[in-house]
């Protein structure tokens, strides 16, 4: 039947489709060139009521050699309260250095070094886990009315989760959503991208959303 056929071609292009294909369609996606992200990072309580709300700016080259970026983290009236700039290497090596407000002394951070006192780390805004060498695709499923790959990466030694699970739009390989997840498997962080806009026959994500979700 054609619902047959359809499935067999689905399940073959699955098992014929790498996570390294997949992450270097999405980094494909990035412009060359400097471009901007804005978002907010969400806190919530034991009751997924939200409860802080923090300004984020990213500034990011991830097409350059090698990628750069930057991130700015501010109040609920825009004023900055701490910015760090990033390099990024092969397998998600990731070097930081914080940014002084007047742009004198950059200090050295170490890998991990967490985003003020928010409980995440530097690192989770960089779209590090992008160039993970090892992963899985899991198949394909529905995300916000998109059908999208699902990827697991494996984390390298020292990662800050124990795994990432993607998805990514199938049709313009614009990642969606990304989720954190500690050795049980539960979801510690989570990105999602809200809004993207076409720019120069390029799509850019304009605005996205990183929060921790409230443990049971």
């Amino acid at each position: 039947s054609i619902m047959s056929m359809a499935a067999c071609a689905s399940s073959l292009l699955v098992a014929t489709t790498t996570v390294a294909e997949l992450l270097a369609r999405v980094r494909s996606t990035f412009p060359d060139g400097i471009w901007m992200v804005r978002g907010e990072l969400l806190f919530r309580d034991a009751r997924g009521e939200p409860v802080r709300t923090l300004g984020l700016e990213l500034r990011l080259d991830l097409r350059g050699h090698p990628p750069r970026a930057r991130a700015r983290l501010s109040d609920a009236f825009g004023v900055e309260l701490a910015a760090v700039a990033a390099t990024l290497g092969s397998e998600g090596a990731i070097s930081l250095h914080e940014i002084p407000p007047d742009g004198a002394g950059a200090r050295e951070l170490p890998a991990d070094a967490e985003a003020l006192d928010t409980g995440l780390r530097w690192s989770d805004f960089f779209f590090d886990f992008l160039s993970w060498p090892r992963g899985r695709v899991l198949g394909l499923e529905m995300k916000r009315a998109r059908e999208c790959w699902v990827a697991e990466l494996a984390a390298p030694a020292g990662a800050r989760y124990a795994a990432v699970r993607l998805w990514i739009d199938a049709r313009e390989y614009l990642l969606l959503q990304a989720e954190g997840r500690d050795p049980a498997g539960r979801v510690v962080r989570r990105l999602s991208v809200k809004s993207v806009a076409n720019v120069n026959g390029q799509w850019v994500i304009e605005d996205l959303d990183l929060e921790s979700p409230p443990r049971p």
